[in-house]
């Protein structure tokens, strides 16, 4: 509505027990004895947040357009003079606000506008001269949506430009150490905590499908040499070594898993069949008329599984009845 959320609807989940529960987790875990403002969804979510922070016994007060004058000013010197102060409101201290006190923000809301989100991020960012960092604590994944709210930003672009519903998610990713938001992009973290250390979290590189497939058959395949099996075997009948090689690619399987699964079964015998087409390709390939290839031979395929499934069930059997 209006280009952003429905508040609403968004108060109605925000207002669920378990989110109003986990503000108060992430207070205690990261802003715990320093000054925090807090910005809800509406006036009745925020009091409810303050309720809440209120019972388990930290100072919190309500700041929303209800309040008086007297009574903002009130609250607004209380929460300048007292350290611990934890104060909730409704994008009312936003814009003009100044309280370069202020340690943490959370951000107890979701918001597709850029401009919300980096006018409630930087309430945290007026300097001190022993001041050099905030917290911000994002309840409502505007981080993923908008990188984080110091990054340089082509404002005309974005005033020409404006993004529409669900564009615009940046390409980032959490640290598993310091829990901060880094771009997607980066092995190391560079992020700094309060003492002023770098994390230095290495992320290992997600290994694509296809080095997957290579480290399995490299595990399923240990001790398993083509080229040795032929050699020793050159004179058994033909097919001697396209039916050996199962043995151990089944016994293999079950060293790995007590009770393989169809799926697990299916990996392993085309890992097998793998072999038989390298051991086809070494031996009888284009030789007396033969098929260049067996890739996709359905005789020999069909051999293949009737030799692989009758080496599982003796191996199951064996296992049943020892």
């Amino acid at each position: 509505m209006k280009g952003d959320y429905k508040e609403g609807q968004m108060a109605i989940e925000y207002k669920k027990s378990k989110h109003i529960t986990n503000v108060v987790k992430a207070y205690s875990k990261y802003c715990k004895g320093t000054k925090t403002i807090i910005f809800n969804v509406n006036i009745e979510h925020s009091q409810t947040v303050t309720e809440c922070f209120n019972f388990c016994g930290y100072p919190c007060r309500q700041l929303d357009s209800n309040c008086s004058e007297d009574e903002r000013r009130e609250i607004l010197k209380w929460f300048k003079e007292t350290p611990d102060a934890i104060m909730c409101n409704v994008m009312i201290a936003t814009v003009g606000f100044d309280e370069p006190t202020i340690r943490n923000v959370i951000l107890n809301f979701s918001t597709v506008s850029v401009v919300k989100f980096i006018q409630c991020a930087g309430r945290g960012s007026r300097s001190l001269p022993d001041k050099d960092w905030f917290n911000i604590i994002d309840m409502g994944g505007n981080c993923i949506r908008f990188g984080d709210w110091s990054d340089d930003r082509d404002w005309q672009y974005m005033f020409n430009h404006p993004p529409r519903p669900q564009e615009g998610i940046a390409p980032v990713k959490t640290c598993p150490d310091c829990e901060g938001l880094i771009h997607a992009s980066l092995s190391v973290c560079p992020l700094k905590n309060e003492k002023g250390e770098f994390c230095l979290h290495e992320f290992i590189r997600k290994k694509t499908p296809e080095e997957q497939d290579l480290e399995e058959m490299v595990l399923i395949t240990k001790g398993i040499n083509v080229d040795d099996l032929i050699h020793k075997n050159n004179k058994k009948y033909e097919y001697y070594v396209f039916l050996e090689m199962g043995h151990d690619v089944v016994k293999n399987m079950y060293f790995q898993y007590e009770q393989p699964t169809d799926a697990i079964k299916q990996k392993y015998f085309k890992i097998y069949y793998q072999l038989c087409i390298e051991w086809y390709a070494k031996t009888l390939a284009n030789k007396n008329g033969n098929l260049k290839d067996i890739t996709d031979s359905a005789w020999h395929i069909k051999r293949a599984k009737h030799n692989f499934y009758d080496l599982v069930n003796r191996y199951h059997h064996q296992l049943t009845t020892v």
